[in-house]
């Protein structure tokens, strides 16, 4: 949508001048609506972390409100590749590399993409790792220097790819944290709260879970791969 068409929507929903809106969960992580009366995920969220914040913008106010996910392994498949997408090797690193350092002055990623021949994510992942490194640096106006005192670039090219997997480990281990929560034969607000610290002595009650009367127990039987699970919290 254009710009101008989404802010009119929003300001519609917000206004109580619409009862629902379908939108993408950067819309809805922008929200401060008290009276949001149920969230519907279509599609699992890419951590728990997002998923409680999602999930958060329904009964602001206090008053009862029903979180409910839309489940499917294989919805995962699409969160893993997104994940595993835009990564870089080694050579890859140390050609972006190259390219910076033989500027006399700031480069655009347009330019890096054109002399390097990379897709906008490469060179794009390429720099987060280089930056992550010390061999360059990203300026205000978007554009890309090489640091005062880089290291020397094969080293950090591997450094940069380590980094890299490092990362991809925490996105995946992120994607299991989720799963488990959609695939969990326990209390979901339990699962929840013990995700971020925190404790519950009781069963919540409230939960899918909880009022198929559900237990810890029974957790050897798992929910059909076969099935689309509707879940609510």
């Amino acid at each position: 949508m254009k710009a101008k068409e989404r802010e009119e929507a929003q300001a519609t929903f917000m206004n109580d001048e619409a009862e629902v809106i379908v939108a993408t969960t950067a819309f809805g992580m922008g929200v401060d609506k008290p009276n949001v009366r149920f969230v519907f995920h279509h599609d699992i969220s890419d951590s728990v972390d997002s998923y409680y914040q999602e999930m958060g913008r329904a009964g602001r106010d206090g008053e009862k409100a029903l979180a409910i996910l839309f489940y499917c392994p294989d919805d995962l498949n699409i969160r893993r590749f997104l994940a595993s997408s835009g990564q870089v090797d080694a050579q890859e690193v140390e050609q972006v590399a190259a390219v910076v350092q033989e500027q006399d002055e700031p480069i655009k990623r347009r330019d890096l993409r054109e002399q390097t021949g990379l897709s906008q994510a490469k060179v794009a992942t390429a720099l987060s790792r280089l930056e992550e490194v010390g061999v360059v640096e990203m300026l205000p106006t978007g554009e890309v220097v090489e640091s005062e005192q880089p290291p020397e670039i094969s080293e950090a090219a591997q450094e940069a790819i380590r980094a890299q997997d490092r990362y991809q480990h925490y996105l995946q281990s992120r994607l299991e944290m989720i799963r488990g929560y959609a695939e969990v034969r326990d209390c979901r607000r339990k699962y929840l709260l013990n995700y971020f610290g925190e404790k519950l002595e009781e069963p919540c009650g409230f939960c899918d879970n909880c009022k198929a009367g559900v237990v810890v127990e029974d957790g050897s039987k798992p929910f059909p791969l076969s099935s689309r699970v509707v879940h609510s919290s």
